[in-house]
């Protein structure tokens, strides 16, 4: 089986899917639209990479999409050297109109969050460009319930659930806690993942339980705010930055955490980093956002709060530090969740299915 990918090659999703379908002996054509910045695909032998090197505009107007339509001719031409059996697009507002403008059959288009959240609000034009990308396609795909939901006021096609697991032997069960008491997340520094409200409830807890710090592991446009705020409430010495990390270096951090914490303030389209938390038998307190709330059943597989409610995230904190028994109970619960429903190894598969069921 031959696939064309178009995604960012860049992208640690685009890399996960990439590797995990050449593993299963399948022939990838990745086209991105920007440089590579890695060696994750030096040593897949059934892995090419492909791309333009035009500058693009990546601004969020409908018109400005238009400026992706340069690669077009590049993609037509890769289409009629490789002969793919697929072409599978990757994001619905941009790859996704190279995707429908090729003309290839059969065409697949996975959509990721933003681009079906967030895009087609901007305006009629927005909308209208949704709704070709995706009725152009034989197969949707999303990696959540709560996202083909938000699919579905675009287009009447079926839309397949293909979620986006964790690897259950990277992922593993902590074996025991350590003496410290850490509140954690793993998340890109930005105003609407709510690192702000996490480190405000954090101050609300703090000086109630001994040996407790507040780990905060990525980076991004908010760093500096979120520093300045640790400072004005007197928190620098409890709330520890770890920066960007690779993925290969997630599950020591989750093993470390005492809670895993998302507070994020926009509809997330599927919560990635809280499976894998719960695959590592780490308790969570997320906000009732999106497809956060898909992953996480309250007061079963976790604690749901409400959105920017820091009062509410920081008794879910105050309650779980304070439970041993409960953070165990609502551990092994996650973790049985995880491996029946988001197994790496079945998404995969069932990715697979669909590939061939599209091809026979």
């Amino acid at each position: 089986m031959k696939i064309l990918l178009l995604a960012d090659s860049n992208s640690s999703h685009t890399i996960k899917w990439v590797k995990a379908l050449s593993a299963k002996g399948i022939q990838i054509y990745l086209f991105g639209l920007q440089s590579l910045q890695h060696k994750d695909f030096e040593e897949l032998v059934n892995v090419k990479c492909f791309g333009i090197n035009t500058k693009l505009n990546k601004k969020e107007g409908a018109l400005s999409k238009l400026s992706y339509l340069q690669a077009l001719p590049s993609i037509k031409r890769l289409i009629k050297e490789v002969k793919p059996d697929i072409v599978h697009a990757h994001y619905a507002s941009s790859y996704g109109l190279l995707g429908a403008l090729c003309g290839f059959k059969p065409y697949v288009l996975s959509v990721w969050g933003s681009d079906v959240f967030s895009f087609p609000k901007k305006s009629f034009l927005h909308k209208i460009l949704l709704k070709y990308n995706l009725n152009q396609a034989d197969a949707l795909l999303s990696t959540s319930e709560t996202m083909a939901l938000e699919c579905k006021k675009y287009t009447e096609k079926e839309i397949h659930i293909t979620p986006f697991g964790v690897d259950l032997h990277k992922f593993s069960m902590k074996s025991e806690e350590g003496n410290k008491r850490i509140i954690g997340t793993v998340k890109s520094l930005e105003h609407k993942y709510g690192i702000d409200l996490l480190i405000k409830a954090f101050a609300l807890v703090r000086s109630e339980f001994e040996n407790i710090e507040l780990h905060i592991v990525g980076d991004g446009s908010d760093k500096e705010n979120l520093l300045a705020l640790t400072k004005t409430l007197g928190l620098a010495d409890y709330v520890k930055f770890f920066g960007k990390i690779s993925n290969d270096q997630v599950p020591e951090f989750l093993h470390s955490f005492s809670i895993y914490a998302a507070l994020s303030r926009c509809e997330e389209s599927f919560g990635v980093a809280i499976v894998e938390a719960q695959a590592c038998g780490t308790p969570v307190v997320v906000s009732r956002m999106g497809g956060l709330t898909e992953v996480v059943a309250d007061t079963k597989t976790g604690l749901v709060v409400s959105n920017e409610n820091i009062e509410e995230a920081s008794a879910a904190f105050r309650l779980l530090l304070g439970d041993d028994a409960l953070r165990k109970k609502l551990a092994l619960a996650a973790r049985a969740n995880v491996e029946a429903k988001y197994s790496w190894q079945k998404n995969v598969g069932a990715m697979v299915k669909i590939y061939e069921k599209l091809i026979s």
